[in-house]
């Protein structure tokens, strides 16, 4: 019988260090928080982790909990913004360090819906017709969208826009962010590459090189369950005594964690844009204990279930968002389990069993 922790033991924060960056705190760094360190220093004259999180408007726990796992995407946007690295060369260290400002972004507009629709059609391989195929709608209605003649897109549509180009569907909504997501995976194929002569085998190394010092990680793609709703449809209890899931739907995912009471939850609602979008499904690790600035799904006891970020566990659970301002404050014994959310699984990767 698997036993899930539904308790809230409060974890002791690392301590930050403050001293000026070397190649030995360097080294043992996430590498998005390496590049963003090689930025600070390089175009700001920052010297020190407390100098980071200051221009980022961010806690020192936070840029704490980035050196362990990464930067979050809206970190990525506040570095671009405030030091002026580009947040794709943070993400995938590819390109250019510094951000190309000739890439306006449709804040600075004022012709909405029309210009930024003109924009995605400038990109050579993006077509009228193409794009009104992503969208699931006309050309006419597409020529409507270039003249201004219709002012607004749904939300629907501008996703099957960003699944197929890459330009963010919260920008071509809303008119916030920047035109290109912060992560596409281009469903297009890619050329095959031509087939080149095998390498001569190398000669072994000598005896006593230096091993590796790491571990690889050994977490196997698997069906991974859709379960409920992330507001108001998962129940009290995920799992029966006998390792079932309760309330599980015909749909699943194929994807890698190392939880084995791991499962998906559609995500509604806008309050975590732009980390997890409407239509996107989040992945839930109930086996891993949540620390602060982490998303989690919370289920209080009048049954209402949410994804939110776990600010603070002082005086009560504090829960916020990305994209609201509110702040939610809960008595731990309101709270009938909380599980930390690994990140959002695209909707075209869920099947559904036949």
């Amino acid at each position: 019988m698997t036993t899930l922790n539904t308790t809230f033991n409060e974890k002791a924060n690392t301590l930050f260090i403050n001293g000026p960056f070397t190649c030995e705190t360097i080294a043992r760094m996430h590498p998005t928080m390496v590049r963003l360190y090689e930025a600070a220093r390089t175009l700001k004259n920052l010297e020190t982790p407390t100098d980071v999180a200051r221009a980022l408007n961010q806690s020192q726990q936070t840029v704490n909990n980035w050196e362990r796992r990464g930067m979050s995407r809206p970190g990525m946007i506040e570095a671009q913004k405030h030091i002026g690295c580009s947040a794709t060369w943070l993400q995938t260290g590819k390109g250019s360090m510094t951000y190309d400002e000739s890439i306006r972004t449709a804040n600075d507009s004022a012709d909405g819906l029309s210009e930024r629709i003109n924009l995605l059609l400038q990109e050579p391989d993006v077509r009228p017709a193409a794009l009104a195929k992503a969208a699931g709608v006309t050309q006419e209605t597409v020529s409507q969208w270039q003249s201004g003649s219709i002012k607004t897109i749904s939300l629907d549509q501008a996703v099957g826009i960003q699944e197929a180009f890459g330009f963010n569907a919260v920008w071509l909504v809303m008119g916030k962010g920047l035109p290109r997501a912060a992560v596409y995976d281009d469903p297009r194929p890619r050329p095959v590459p031509l087939k080149t002569a095998k390498p001569k085998k190398k000669d072994p190394e000598p005896a006593d090189a230096t091993p590796l010092t790491y571990q690889a990680n050994v977490a196997k793609y698997r069906e991974i369950p859709v379960i409920g709703r992330a507001q108001g449809g998962l129940p009290e209890r995920i799992w029966t005594d006998g390792d079932y899931p309760v309330e599980a739907t015909q749909q699943f995912a194929e994807a890698a964690s190392a939880d084995p009471l791991a499962f998906l939850t559609p995500v509604v609602g806008l309050s975590m844009i732009p980390r997890f979008n409407p239509g996107e499904f989040a992945l839930v690790e109930p086996g891993t204990e949540p620390e602060l600035e982490d998303d989690v799904l919370v289920r209080l006891n009048t049954g209402e279930t949410m994804i939110k970020r776990l600010l603070s566990r002082r005086q009560g659970i504090r829960l916020g968002s990305y994209n609201d301002p509110e702040v939610f404050t809960f008595d731990p014994d309101a709270v009938t389990w909380m599980y930390y959310v690994a990140h959002p699984v695209p909707a075209r990767k869920i099947k559904t069993r036949l």
